[in-house]
């Protein structure tokens, strides 16, 4: 730290706040979290919506469309988490969304779909 000082010509007091501006500057602000968890509950209310309309009225159509948007948005979750603030559960994450896909995509081939309709659903909702 006195090295430090002497080269840039600062106070102590100066460098630790210059430190404490240049950590903070990686932590996500409170409304961009605000933002993201806004925009995950705005899909998860309509995806468990979606969701229950196919339990409910059991068509084939539908159930394709449920799946592809539950498809599409592992997808996109899995393309944001790499330009995403970096957090340390980023593993498990990946780890989880390749699962996810990899799930989803085995169920809707294997004819699964009542079943995955409704683990699906389940899912949203917690």
């Amino acid at each position: 730290m006195v090295r430090l000082m002497v080269d840039c010509g600062r106070t102590q007091r100066q460098i630790q706040r210059w430190f404490r501006l240049r950590r903070n500057q990686d932590r996500p602000s409170n409304a961009k979290k605000f933002g993201e968890a806004a925009w995950r509950f705005c899909f998860y209310l309509i995806a468990f919506l979606a969701g229950l309309a196919c339990v409910i009225d059991p068509m084939e159509r539908a159930h394709y469309w449920y799946y592809m948007l539950e498809l599409g948005f592992y997808c996109s979750l899995l393309m944001r988490i790499s330009v995403d603030v970096k957090r340390k559960d980023f593993r498990e994450q990946v780890i989880h969304h390749f699962a996810t896909i990899f799930l989803l995509s085995f169920s809707y081939c294997a004819n699964y779909i009542r079943i995955g309709t409704l683990v699906m659903l389940l899912h949203d909702s917690s």
